[in-house]
Order: structure tokens, then sequence, then C-alpha cells
């Protein structure tokens, strides 16, 4: 075990002087660690080292090599690739599927990103990383590189962080909607801080989301119900013969216009002078009346004339032997 941690040290070591020659001789370079956070719990974990070669010189491929050298001699399978980007030369060096919980390890065991932590929490079911990245920082800013000077020959210094969900918190610059992390290492002034969770990160769906999409079914499911229902009325009811308005198919006779022009009236017949009515005749003077107790004679009757006789029947008289 103290063998190892000698090995460590001498492997820091190493790459800080390496840094600290590649600094001096050049001032622009890229350094980039990518942690990229799978669904399953897993961890795609990558380096990228690369200066300037039209800055650098022919000490260029030489300082990169010996920073490759650290990678090539880990216990762990790194894969290496070179790196070329305009005038940017390097390798890459990427350490598939780790699992989470062993990542600290693979990295510490390289010797080039000590203090960096990665713990899970049973209690909150999520991830905390931290890494300390001032010694990194310090050792640039001794050889007078600053995030400007990066910044001006299109180089940095950096470190992305990629997952499946949103995360939880962080201290850096959240991009892709929560998704990916990224820190400027000149901006942090001491260490970088995340915390994630793979559930809500999209290794599962929460339960809200599970609780919606329950909700929808539900509810598309009693639509669908209810019009099932009432086409199954509308067939069972017996159908109303239409009340067809002919007056809408059925052409109407033209009306023939009105003539406007003036049509003078007849004269009307003047009306006839009425007749005189004729004076009416004076009355007959009423008999007086006898005073009481007397009597008034009364003038006898005339004599009627006699009946005519009636004329004979023309009914056949009967026969009286019948």
């Amino acid at each position: 075990m103290e063998k190892r941690k000698v090995q460590r040290i001498k492997k820091l070591s190493a790459v800080m002087l390496v840094f600290a020659i590649i600094f001096c001789l050049t001032g622009c370079l890229r350094y980039e660690a990518k942690a990229s956070v799978k669904k399953d719990g897993t961890c795609d974990f990558s380096f990228t080292y690369a200066i300037d070669t039209s800055l650098a010189g022919e000490n260029a491929g030489s300082g990169t090599e010996d920073a490759a050298k650290v990678f090539e001699n880990s216990d762990s399978d790194w894969d290496l690739e070179d790196y070329k980007d305009g005038n940017f030369k390097g390798f890459t060096a990427t350490l598939s599927g780790v699992a989470l919980e062993d990542l600290s390890d693979e990295l510490e065991a390289t010797g080039k990103f000590n203090d960096f932590s990665l713990e899970y929490d049973e209690d909150s079911d999520s991830y905390t990383l931290d890494w300390e990245v001032t010694s990194v920082t310090n050792e640039a800013k001794s050889s007078q590189i600053s995030a400007d000077t990066l910044e001006q020959y299109n180089g940095y210094m950096k470190f992305v962080l990629e997952l499946p969900g949103k995360v939880i918190e962080s201290n850096g610059e959240e991009k892709n909607g929560g998704k990916t992390v990224e820190w400027n290492l000149f901006d942090v002034e001491d260490s970088i801080h995340a915390e994630f969770n793979l559930k809500s990160s999209g290794g599962s769906a929460p339960i809200g989301l599970i609780l919606g999409i329950i909700g929808g079914v539900v509810a598309v499911a009693v639509i669908v119900v209810v019009i099932v229902l009432v086409m199954k009325k509308k067939k069972n009811t017996p159908p109303t013969a239409p009340v067809s308005d002919y007056s809408s198919v059925i052409p109407q006779a033209p009306q023939a216009p009105v003539n406007q022009a003036y049509v003078p009236q007849a004269p009307v017949a003047p009306v006839a002078p009425q007749a005189p009515v004729a004076p009416v005749a004076p009355q007959a003077p009423v008999a007086p009346q006898a005073p009481m107790g007397q009597t008034v004679a009364v003038d006898p009757l005339a004599p009627q004339a006699p009946a005519a006789p009636e004329a004979p029947s023309n009914d056949i008289p009967q026969n009286p032997g019948v």
C-alpha cells in the first residue's frame, strides 16, 4: 500500500513538471476533463490534453508524449488516441464503462486527479461530486497563464459533467436544460461541486411523471367510454323523419313586378237625392170612456156575410159493402 502511494506521488510530480515546462514554453493549451454519466450507473471519463504547436515548436510533441505515458502506465484500461484541431496537437485518454462507485479510485491511480471525490448517499439516493482544482490552476497561474490568455489563443482549462437528466445542484454553468454542467477551472474558487440523482436524471421516471401519465390514460379511457355510450344511445333511438323545408328546395314562381306607374281612378257617380217622406195620416179620435158606474152604449156589430159552401171532395167513396 505504501509502495503504491509513493508511485502515485512520483506520477503526480512528473505530470506537474511536464505541465510547468509546457506552460513556460507556450501559453496556450487545451485541458479538458469530461465525465459522461449513464443511466445504468456507469461513467465514461475522458481527458484531453493538447498544446498549440505553432507557439511551442518542436517541444510540443515531447511534452504531450510524456503526459500520455501517465495513462499508458496506469493499471486501468485507458484508451489513447491522437488529438488534432488546427495547430493544437495532443492526445485524448478515455476510460469507458467504469462504475460510479469506482471512479474516484480509478482517477486517483493516474496521479492526475487527486482530491477528486464522488460519493453515494443512500438516504437521498444521490451522488455528490467534489473536485478540488486549486493545485492545477495554481500551477498554471505560476507560469503566467490566465483565462484571458487561453481565450485569446483559443485555449481552455475546463471540466464537463454530462448527465442523462437535469442536475440537482451545482456551482458550474448549466447547459442543455441542466443535463450538462461546465466549469472553467480559473473561475472555480475552491472546488467543483455537483449533486445528481440517477432517478431524477433519467435513470427511472420520477413519481410525478408516472402519476401524470396514469392520470392522462384514465382521462382518455373515460372520454372513450362516454363516446361509446352516447353512440349506443343514438343507435337505439328510432329515427325521426326530418322535416324538410321544401321552400328552400323548390324554386318559387317569380312574382310580377309591381307597376309603379300612376293609374287614374274612375270618377265616383253622384248620389241620387232621396224621395220626400210622405206625411203620416192623423190618427182617428179615441172614443171617450164612460164615467165610473155608467154603461156606454156599444154600436152593434155589422152583420157578417155567410160563408161560401165548400167544394165537393174528389175522394172516391168507399163501397159500404166491403
